[in-house]
């Protein structure tokens, strides 16, 4: 079978970008520190009277989390909602084994509560404004272990 020239040099193109592509992503992956396989996360939610969009929140969470395959655990810290924020995030904690919630109360109302319930090595705490996917958050602290990384981070 012949081809013609200009679909030889198509597929010859086709063949070394797929080398590249291969040899890119070996590298990548040989030079990226495991550092989610070493060490436990921990990401600490804030949230007040978001009833609407609480739910869709934490499966996304969830989900980022189960996808980038780390050792994460989520602790929402409900600031006494007066809607149905609590009860929603409830629900949840019981579909999904690595979500803790917590109400606030007179007990646990500092940010040293909040650090206690978490079982991670690093802690992330966001709010339902400023969001940070676990993939990046994990590249975040791969950064900091870099060996070339000896100036201070705010």
């Amino acid at each position: 079978m012949e081809f013609s020239y200009c679909v030889s040099v198509v597929l010859l193109s086709f063949a070394i970008f797929g080398g590249y592509c291969f040899i890119k992503d070996l590298w990548l992956w040989h030079k990226e520190l495991k550092i989610k396989e070493h060490y436990a996360f921990s990401i600490v939610v804030l949230v007040k009277d978001i009833e609407e969009d609480i739910e869709e929140m934490i499966r996304h969470l969830m989900l980022e989390i189960e996808i980038a395959e780390m050792n994460c655990d989520v602790i929402i810290y409900d600031d006494y909602s007066q809607d149905l924020t609590f009860s929603i995030a409830k629900r949840l904690e019981r579909e999904y084994a690595s979500l803790m919630v917590i109400q606030y109360n007179e007990q646990n109302s500092s940010f040293q509560a909040m650090s206690n319930a978490a079982k991670g090595d690093f802690i992330q705490f966001l709010d339902t404004i400023h969001c940070i996917n676990p993939k990046e958050f994990c590249e975040i602290v791969t950064w900091i272990f870099k060996p070339h990384t000896k100036q201070f981070i705010l």
